[in-house]
C-alpha cells in the first residue's frame, strides 16, 4: 500500500494540483500559477526565466515580485 501522496505523484507528476497555465509574460514565457513574477509598469516576467542580472536590475527599477 503507497502512501497517498506517492499515488497522486504516480499519477499525476505533481505532489499539488497540477499547475494552471494563467498567461504569457512580456518576453513570451508561459506564466503557471506557481510561479513568482515581476511586475512593473504593466509588465510581468517570470522570474524563474531571468538572468541574475536581469533580476537586479528591475529590482531597482522598483518591481515588485507577485504570485
Amino acid at each position: 500500500m503507497d502512501h497517498p501522496d506517492v499515488t497522486k505523484i504516480e499519477r499525476t507528476g505533481y505532489l499539488h494540483d497540477e499547475p494552471k497555465l494563467i498567461g504569457v509574460d512580456d518576453l513570451g514565457v508561459e506564466i503557471y500559477s506557481h510561479d513568482e513574477v515581476y511586475e512593473i509598469n504593466d509588465r510581468k516576467y517570470v522570474k524563474s526565466m531571468l538572468s541574475s542580472d536581469a533580476i537586479e536590475i528591475l529590482e531597482q527599477l522598483g518591481a515588485e515580485i507577485k504570485r
